[in-house]
């Protein structure tokens, strides 16, 4: 075969076709749950266009290069993607036949974000057979380890299913070899009934919202520009020219509602007390329609007035203590993993060039793929944004995108959905280290190994206290009972003040709104601190992908800062 003699290799020349843990070139290769053998990628797909074809003169494709090897290994990967769910054996063969070999050459660009991919015939879908790509989005190299991909790694699925263009541009990070099958070709073995139509639309959908959450984590989106919360600046100018995330955001609709309504009062007391009434004057109040409005609304609104003053300025204290309280929670999680990987990385053993020893440099990659994974499916248990990735579809999408191993996605689908997967990753963390002990890869220090066990009892801790701070967060009784007393005295409000204020009880009542019904819309977003309620589309609440992304390359720095030591 010429392939191998062009600096590329075979397609799946060391591919372990049977599992056994012996690949086909002879050599050997760990095969248990601790392998990170894929490293990870970026939500690179999404569309797709004329960068299917490549870019550069050095990219290859042949038919004749594909084998009954690379077609077995091909066809494993993607019958377990959801796209493929409903084909029957014989079109998924078709389909697996039409795949071909492309090659690249390192820098070589594969796609490029913003392409269209609208035309079937040159829209593809890739899998990584050899060698390593990178991810860039906006130009940027994404941080691994959504930024790598590596042999199983797919990517371009998304263009089959839509018309978006490219979301992110793959460029080839050493030769590399590649599968490929146009869109046309896919679509044409696809069932067309309306089920499927309706199966496949739920797939794409479902897709879309993982690659979503991934994209989150992997820094490419977020929703205040990078931080975990909205920041501010004090100044007063910038202060009072403020929308978005601010009390006026989301109380107005309710506001509009109260001036309307007081403006109709008006006009119907104004126009039932004939020609006499003079608008903008304080009304007449010995006339019987404003003494029935000081009697029946005008005492009531004072009670109510100072009690939902003083309950609701309590219940928001309360709710921002809730929202420090998870706050610091979830620091006090990531300063936990944080520490269980700086400690790790102080005891790994060294050679006599004074580098980590290959032991060394396992364990502390292993462990740090596992406190991402701990992170992320912890989040995904409590948030239900990002539950889906606890989900087996989510595990299958990050399978496919090399975020976790095969042998990592059975023994998590061992557990119910994928509910304790965050307390199985935990312990593979202990277990990790442990093994890296054993294999002399980590100091055998007794103080090293309790305060380790320390730091990942009190991760464990941490996270029961999210839950507790979710169950406990406020009882009905008191919720309902504020939001009855603030719904009572807004809406007596425009009958109240208009006896008093006449028609610029308008204004007056549309300021009371703002505040009123701001501070209960403020506390119920603050009770509420990982948006599971999505009561508010642009809420306060934390961005929780940043914190995952925050972790994500944390896991790896304290490696990185102790690659090289000056004694």
């Amino acid at each position: 075969d010429d392939a191998d003699h062009d600096g590329y290799g075979d397609d799946y020349d060391d591919y372990d076709d049977d599992n056994t843990g012996t690949t086909n070139s002879g050599s050997m290769f760990r095969n248990d749950f601790f392998a990170n053998d894929t490293t990870c990628i970026a939500t690179a797909d999404g569309g797709g266009g004329g960068g299917g074809s490549g870019r550069s003169k050095s990219s290859r494709s042949s038919s004749r290069w594909r084998s009954a090897m690379s077609t077995s290994s091909v066809r494993t990967i993607i019958s377990g993607l959801p796209l493929f769910q409903g084909v029957d054996d014989q079109a998924l063969d078709a389909i697996v036949a039409s795949f071909e070999k492309v090659q690249y050459d390192a820098d070589d660009e594969i796609i490029r974000q913003g392409d269209p991919c609208h035309d079937a015939g040159t829209t593809y879908m890739y899998v990584v057979t050899k060698g390593e790509c990178a991810v860039k989005v906006n130009g940027k190299v994404l941080p691994d380890p959504y930024g790598t991909m590596t042999r199983d790694a797919i990517f371009g699925e998304l263009s089959i299913m839509n018309d978006s263009p490219r979301k992110a541009t793959i460029t080839a990070k050493t030769n590399c070899s590649l599968q490929r099958v146009s869109k046309a070709t896919v679509k044409k073995h696809l069932p067309q009934d309306v089920s499927a139509r309706e199966a496949f639309e739920k797939e794409r959908d479902d897709l879309k919202r993982i690659d979503d959450i991934l994209d989150k984590i992997a820094g490419v989106d977020s929703r205040y520009g990078g931080d975990i919360i909205h920041k501010f600046k004090p100044q007063r100018l910038w202060l009072w020219t403020r929308w978005r995330y601010t009390v006026l955001a989301f109380s107005y609709p309710f506001v509009l509602f109260n001036m309307t309504l007081t403006g109709i009062i008006a006009l119907a007391v104004e126009l039932s007390a004939g020609s006499d009434w003079i608008p903008g004057y304080e009304p007449d109040q010995e006339n019987p329609i404003i003494m029935q409005l000081n009697t029946i609304f005008g005492q009531v609104f004072n009670y109510l007035m100072t009690l939902a003053t003083f309950v609701l300025t309590f219940y928001l204290s309360e709710a921002f203590g809730l929202w420090k309280q998870m706050y610091f929670t979830t620091r006090k999680i990531q300063a936990g993993l944080n520490e269980i990987c700086m400690m790790l990385a102080i005891g790994a053993v060294r050679d006599d060039m004074k580098e980590f020893t290959p032991e060394a440099e396992a364990c502390l990659d292993d462990v740090a793929h596992f406190v991402r994974l701990y992170h992320l499916f912890m989040w995904g248990k409590f948030s239900h944004t990002y539950s889906i990735v606890v989900s087996e579809k989510g595990m299958n999408r990050m399978l496919t995108r090399g975020l976790i191993t095969n042998d990592q996605f059975r023994c998590l689908q061992v557990q119910d959905d994928g509910i304790s997967a965050h307390h199985t990753c935990i312990s593979w963390i202990g277990m990790r280290i442990y093994q890296g002990i054993d294999e002399g890869g980590i100091k055998d220090d007794m103080a090293l190994k309790m305060e380790i066990l320390n730091r990942i009892n009190f991760v464990r801790s941490s996270q029961s206290d999210v839950g507790d701070i979710i169950d406990g967060r406020m009882s009905l009784a008191y919720a309902h009972l504020v939001q009855m007393l603030v719904d009572v005295l807004l809406i007596t409000s425009p009958f109240a003040l208009y006896a008093q204020q006449g028609i610029w009880a308008i204004l007056t009542v549309g300021v009371l709104t703002v505040f009123y019904a701001g501070v209960l819309d403020l506390s119920k977003m603050y009770l509420d601190p990982l948006d599971n309620d999505g009561l508010y589309d642009d809420s306060v609440n934390m961005d929780l992908g940043v914190l995952m992304n925050e972790m994500n390359v944390g896991a790896a720095e304290w490696k990185k800062g102790a690659m090289f030591v000056p004694f």
